[in-house]
């Protein structure tokens, strides 16, 4: 049987065909080429999309709150603050007080969170104790909790004057006794 043979027994069947057939023969391959196009070319042009809009956000540390409670616990302890600056992931400490209320607050400061490392400390000796503090927010660090930290303070419990009634001292021609210096 010949080409041409063919194509006039297919013509005769399509024309003898209704139109609810015809309709059907005529959108199948035009539904199934679009059901291709959207399953293969369109998806992977959807992914491309969704991959340039996704924004690959860091862990946001919120420092403001970290910076109030800071600030807080200073307040409640009696610690002067000079100077408390956030800049960038670093957070700049200045305050003056004791030394059990600096080590303390150091304490507090380290058991913050996980977040929170101290990157430079400097404690200067003027009339109080003044500290100095750079502390870094921009990567989680694994700390080890400081066990029984008040205890191990309790040397530095506050002395006390003890008063010495009986001083007798000699010098050169002086004499003290009875809180009186005498010739």
């Amino acid at each position: 049987m010949s080409l041409y043979a063919l194509l006039i027994k297919y013509e005769k069947r399509i024309e003898n065909l209704t139109k609810l057939e015809k309709i059907k023969l005529f959108l199948l391959p035009i539904l199934l080429v679009l059901f291709i196009y959207i399953l293969f070319f369109s998806t992977q042009n959807s992914l491309k999309n969704i991959k340039d809009k996704i924004i690959y956000k860091s862990l946001d540390y919120d420092s403001l709150n970290t910076l109030k409670d800071f600030s807080k616990y200073c307040e409640d302890n009696h610690i002067l603050v000079k100077n408390l600056l956030k800049e960038s992931e670093e957070i700049t400490l200045q305050v003056v007080s004791t030394q059990e209320k600096l080590l303390k607050l150091l304490y507090h400061i380290e058991s913050y969170d996980s977040f929170i490392n101290i990157e430079e400390l400097n404690i200067v000796n003027d009339d109080n104790l003044t500290l100095y503090l750079t502390i870094s927010t921009n990567q989680e660090y694994k700390k080890s909790n400081i066990k029984n930290f008040n205890s191990k303070l309790a040397f530095l419990s506050k002395k006390k004057d003890i008063e010495i009634n009986k001083t007798n001292a000699i010098v050169f021609n002086h004499f003290f006794a009875q809180k009186t210096w005498d010739k």
